[in-house]
């Protein structure tokens, strides 16, 4: 891959019952009743004809570091995460991804009908945005090893020290996120609700530090490794 900017662009990926119950906040040693179980495999089949992968991405050079943030070209991003986090990066990459609306639409007309699958889709839907990010990441730290560099490690609006409507309106304003049909609400929410924003940075410099600990979702987050 290489790292044009800006960039729009679509991912497929496989969707699978394990997402759906993760999805749910349904640890994976869980043992679910056969009803969640036969509504995750529902939500999969429905699934596939709802999910659509896309994102935009934007990369940008460093043009100033402090504690407080930094600046590249015509944007900054100021919290004191984004300041520690991105020293020694040259080149900021800003990401906003998105599975679309219809899953969540069809979440909408099942809650009253058929709540367990409504349930289910609505936790697959989770889990698949977290999945198309985590490819994307991939992307980028490959791109970064290609080139002889490192990157940091996913820095999300809301985490701790990167208040999140702040944020968000920083991030927004480095990305054309309405290309997506992804925008912002008044408080900082995306809508779709099924839809993530972050940044990464590259240099040779960087170092990558868990996320998990700046994270304001760290204690409730189903995706954390080892969460019980």
């Amino acid at each position: 891959m290489t790292l044009d900017s800006p960039h729009l662009g679509t991912r497929t990926f496989p969707l699978d019952v394990a997402s759906a119950l993760a999805g749910q906040g349904l640890h994976r040693d869980a043992r679910p009743g056969e009803r969640v179980l036969a509504a995750a495999r529902r939500a999969v089949e429905a699934g596939r004809d709802l999910v659509e992968g896309r994102f935009v991405r934007a990369a940008a050079p460093m043009a100033h570091h402090g504690a407080a943030g930094v600046e590249v070209p015509h944007a900054v991003l100021a919290g004191e995460a984004i300041g520690s986090a991105l020293e020694g990066a040259g080149t900021i990459v800003t990401v906003v991804c998105t599975i679309g609306p219809r899953l969540e639409r069809r979440v909408s007309a099942l809650l009253e009908s058929d709540p367990l699958l409504a349930l289910a889709l609505d936790g697959l839907g989770s889990a698949a945005c977290e999945r198309l990010a985590g490819i994307l990441c991939g992307e980028i730290e490959q791109h970064a090893a290609d080139h002889g560099m490192r990157v940091t490690g996913p820095l999300a609006p809301g985490m701790i020290g990167w208040p999140l409507l702040e944020a968000q309106r920083q991030v927004f304003s480095l990305v054309d996120a309405a290309r997506l049909g992804v925008v912002l609400t008044p408080s900082g929410q995306m809508i779709p609700r099924k839809s993530l924003s972050f940044v990464v940075g590259i240099g040779a410099r960087v170092h990558r530090r868990a996320t998990c600990p700046a994270c304001g979702a760290r204690d409730r987050c189903r995706f954390r490794p080892n969460h019980g």
